[in-house]
């Protein structure tokens, strides 16, 4: 049962370690659980690490633990004559308070289920011997207590609590809030070393202190914190219109979690210009704009749909703005954001499944790492950006 449970929690994304499995295991042998809710809560509180797995976690469970074979009335008897009558006896008195039998009466009670003739199997009954039921004397049933010969019995609360789902909203796969992406983008780290030296350095520490021939030496070391960059590029206007709720939801993710972030805007695609402000006013010089945060180790996400006529990513005075003639192509500018800023990423809320199918969507995820806007999508893009963080151009 709880090699199930490990690979249904695998199965599930839930990446289970061998220390947090070990501590479960020693969490049972020092007895700290002693009925099934309390497993459910503790399993869940060693075994996942992220909120989102919360509604993973119950998915397994259920999964583990409502799927049991059902056993026999001849199982039923065997297993009877194996435990030891003080089991029984401890069990059943815990059953008192919930029914009207006393202690001798629901012995005598389930002898009697025992006794009979019929040991057809049947799920989910009020009185007689079977399973998921809620008898005193089935197994695996929804009554608080009963006769069981589970390592395990109360399933039925605990399965409850579990088919409640109440974190389905926390899982990736729901529609997207600002909390799953801060979530997401809270991920992205850089550390580095920091301020005064007041933080102890163990290892230096020890070495220093063989070297002295057991004389402790103290060493210490700048504090690491987090200083991650983040040049962010978004499209504004036009075919990102249906998508500026999700956009400007990323947009408030990043913001309040990344404290080195800077944002500007483009239409359609990004020419010699990219502007300070939404409405295309306060432009940039787009080459100055590279040079100054690749040199500053910025990562780079782009927000866009990718979508375009060819000639906006092809031709010189390809951009559609009549005022507007571009010297070089967008794809050449495209092409240098990606040279120097190797971790980057673009990221798109048009449908995956249409990507290869647009001309232009198809030639920049070409040039870019391209991922979806979903929760999903972000923390896959995050993990690319990690990935990528300090590589050398």
């Amino acid at each position: 049962m709880f090699e199930k449970f490990f690979f249904n929690l695998r199965e599930k994304g839930i990446n289970v370690s061998l220390t947090e499995w070990m501590t479960l295991h020693k969490a049972l042998d020092e007895g700290l659980i002693d009925n099934f809710t309390s497993f459910y809560y503790l399993s869940r509180s060693i075994l996942v690490k992220h909120e989102e797995d919360f509604d993973k976690f119950d998915k397994a469970f259920i999964e583990t633990f409502t799927g049991k074979e059902v056993i026999t009335l001849e199982q039923m008897r065997e297993l009877f004559e194996q435990y030891p009558f003080e089991h029984i006896e401890k069990i059943l008195a815990l059953k008192r308070g919930e029914y009207d039998y006393d202690l001798e009466e629901l012995i005598k009670k389930f002898k009697e289920q025992l006794e009979k003739e019929d040991s057809q199997p049947h799920v989910g009954g009020n009185r007689h011997i079977g399973t998921e039921g809620t008898s005193p004397w089935g197994e695996d049933g929804f009554a608080n207590l009963g006769i069981s010969f589970s390592d395990y019995h109360n399933t039925g609360s605990a399965i409850q609590i579990a088919r409640m789902r109440k974190y389905r909203n926390y899982s990736p796969d729901k529609t997207m809030d600002i909390r799953q992406l801060q979530v997401a983008i809270s991920r992205l780290k850089m550390l580095i070393p920091e301020g005064p030296e007041e933080e102890l350095d163990l290892d230096s520490t020890v070495r220093k202190s063989s070297e002295n021939g057991g004389d402790i030496e103290l060493v210490f070391r700048k504090k690491k914190r987090n200083r991650v960059r983040l040049l962010l590029l978004m499209d504004a206007g036009g075919s990102m219109d249906p998508y500026a709720h999700l956009v400007n939801l990323l947009f408030s993710a990043i913001k309040s979690r990344i404290r080195d972030l800077k944002f500007y805007y483009f239409h359609n695609c990004i020419y010699e210009e990219i502007y300070e402000d939404i409405e295309n006013r306060i432009p940039l010089k787009t080459e100055e704009l590279i040079k100054k945060y690749s040199e500053e180790n910025y990562h780079l996400i782009i927000v866009g749909d990718a979508a375009m006529a060819p000639s906006e990513l092809m031709n010189l005075g390809g951009a559609i703005e009549y005022w507007y003639y571009n010297r070089k192509p967008c794809k050449y500018y495209l092409e240098e954001f990606r040279k120097n800023f190797p971790s980057s990423v673009w990221i798109n809320p048009e449908n995956p499944k249409v990507w290869d199918k647009i001309w232009t969507t198809a030639i920049i995820w070409g040039i870019f790492p391209m991922f979806h806007l979903s929760v999903e999508g972000v923390e896959e893009a995050v993990k690319y950006l990690i990935k990528k963080q300090g590589v050398k151009r």
